[in-house]
């Protein structure tokens, strides 16, 4: 973890290292005059060896296995037992599964994890419970998502989805949940050392969570409202300014690309030759299973799921920000300007900005704490997202060569193939659907979308036959201009005090949004940026700098959200 001096230049005395990461690091990437890395934090618990690990978990799973076998003939036995005493098959049921869940409590809590510290038993048993539901929710989920969304019938279809894979997917969650959260283990025990007696002790980074959520909430709320704003103004403005296409105020928050993802959810991608397929398909999947679960309508599904992610988005960028800065200002800054930045209203409408964003975070966040399934699951994911999510390579590279021991290399290596080939899955459906290999990329180089992969931007504002400029595009290209010059000197900001590997990666995403035709999406492209958000947050470390810029984005994002709506901008 790194810190970053702000606020007159004093250090955090408060900074901790989190996750793991050592201080040898920050010398090396904020230069050895840095403060936190003279000044030495709280030791680090050490992650014990790959094999000595399964070794200790090999008999937590067998035992836990054993509990939950136990559980569950006891909960087939007493339904059977009731439904003899004849009362009736909806009180046998509940009954039966209050026993097996008892049996289960009883297993884990005396058995399974008998040499876990244990606090107060009402706390233990409420998040034994919620993990249950939880579980129940998952083996439910896997059978309306059988019968829903892939459209499998029958009592076999059912059988396997509900106790083959749901059961399994089910088991998977218990059994992490119940090691992370019921019943964890003190500091220490994991890694083989003597562990702490008299509870589970401080952990790195306690509390966060909480408080990411609390201070996401007021920017995530911000930007709704300003939302709303902007499309009551875009109604007032109806009919005194310039449309272009079929967007319409009436057309409320399904403007743009929110009404194609809308349209992929419901209907899939059509035939071989639509340009639909340029839309990677995670979130359309993601609105189909929601749909499907709730019940909710397909539109009400996809910007309630960009809604959360939006949050969920905020809260990671928080923690992430916090642990790399040691500033809670600056943490706090940078969630305000990634809701309210200039183009960042997709985050409320059904954009992939919101998943992408939260799984960018989540990918940055795992690689830093070297948590190597978070990272691998969020780079998969971000293949599957967005065209570039396979950028999300880069950093890892990076921190394959800045590595100094053999494990955070092999760790950074694997974080690299995930969103690499969560990209080539989704190319090879094209391929196999008789659309290309690198259809998606093919169809974005049209001239009326991206554009050519490397072009002249400019070249769609001065054409030779006269070109397109007119007052509200040149005022768009000024815009443009303006929050291309500012992400440039943010870059450079980034580069002497935010890692190296994050600076590579906003090197490359600015690179790829500069060079798409007429820069019409650059707001929302710069937005999605997150290290030129944290380095602004630093720069606008005073007040008298914090407010104006604050307010100058809220009056940029309120006009943009308001030319999207009215069918001006093209966010």
């Amino acid at each position: 973890m790194e810190g970053l001096c702000v606020d007159g230049g004093r250090p955090n005395v408060q900074a901790v290292v989190t996750g793991g990461r050592k201080a040898e690091g920050m010398a090396g990437r904020t230069g050895p005059e840095h403060p936190l890395a003279r000044e030495p934090g709280p030791p680090a618990v050490p992650r014990p060896p790959p094999t000595r690990r399964w070794r200790r978990v090999l008999p937590e799973v067998t035992r836990f296995a054993v509990s939950g076998a136990a559980a569950y003939l006891t909960e087939v036995g007493t339904f059977n037992l009731f439904l003899v005493l004849g009362l009736g098959a909806a009180l046998s049921s509940l009954s039966s599964a209050a026993a097996g869940t008892v049996v289960a409590y009883v297993g884990n809590r005396y058995w399974t994890y008998r040499g876990r510290p244990f606090g107060r038993d009402g706390r233990r048993i409420a998040l034994f419970c919620a993990v249950n539901v939880l579980g129940a929710g998952i083996t439910t989920g896997c059978v309306v998502v059988s019968h829903d969304v892939f459209g499998l019938h029958g009592a076999v279809a059912a059988n396997v989805a509900r106790n083959a894979v749901g059961m399994a997917l089910a088991m998977v969650f218990r059994f992490w949940a119940y090691r992370t959260w019921v019943f964890p283990a003190r500091p220490g025990e994991e890694a083989g050392l003597p562990a702490v007696r008299g509870g589970s002790g401080p952990r790195a980074g306690a509390g966060t969570w909480p408080a990411a959520f609390g201070a996401a909430a007021p920017p995530w709320l911000a930007a709704h409202a300003l939302v709303a704003v902007a499309l009551g103004l875009a109604w007032c403005a109806q009919g005194h300014l310039p449309e272009t296409g079929a967007v319409r105020p009436s057309s409320g928050l399904l403007v743009w690309d929110s009404a194609w993802y809308r349209s992929l959810a419901l209907h899939g991608y059509g035939p071989p030759t639509s340009a639909s397929v340029r839309f990677f398909p995670l979130l359309p999947l993601a609105v189909r299973v929601a749909a499907a679960l709730t019940r909710l309508p397909a539109t009400a599904a996809l910007l309630v799921l960009c809604s959360a992610c939006a949050l969920v988005y905020g809260a990671v960028l928080h923690v992430l920000t916090r642990e790399e800065t040691a500033e809670d200002p600056v943490a706090r800054r940078t969630v305000w300007l990634s809701q309210l930045a200039p183009g960042c209203a997709v985050l409320v409408l059904g954009y992939t900005e919101a998943v992408a964003g939260m799984l960018t975070v989540l990918f940055f966040l795992g690689l830093g704490r070297g948590r190597g399934s978070i990272a691998v699951c969020a780079g998969a994911l971000s293949g599957l997202v967005r065209p570039t999510g396979v950028l999300l390579a880069l950093p890892a590279l990076v921190e394959v060569v800045r590595a100094r021991s053999r494990a955070r290399r092999v760790r950074a290596a694997l974080a690299a193939l995930p969103p690499v080939a969560g990209t080539s899955v989704y190319l090879a459906w094209c391929a196999a659907t008789g659309r290309g290999w690198l259809a998606p990329y093919r169809v974005q180089t049209g001239a009326s979308l991206r554009g050519a992969v490397v072009g002249n931007p400019l070249a769609d504002w001065f054409h030779p036959n006269g070109g397109r400029l007119t007052p509200s595009s040149f005022a768009n290209l000024i815009v443009a201009v303006a929050l291309l010059a500012v992400a440039v000197g943010l870059l450079w900001v980034a580069g002497r005090r935010l890692p190296v590997s994050w600076t590579v990666w906003a090197l490359a995403m600015v690179a790829a949004a500069a060079s798409a035709t007429g820069w019409r999406s650059l707001p929302r492209y710069l937005g999605a940026v997150f290290p030129l958000l944290v380095a602004a947050a630093v720069v606008l470390r005073t007040r008298r700098r914090w407010y104006p810029a604050l307010a100058a984005c809220g009056a940029l994002f309120t006009a943009l959200a308001t030319s999207s709506f009215g069918g001006q901008y093209i966010p």
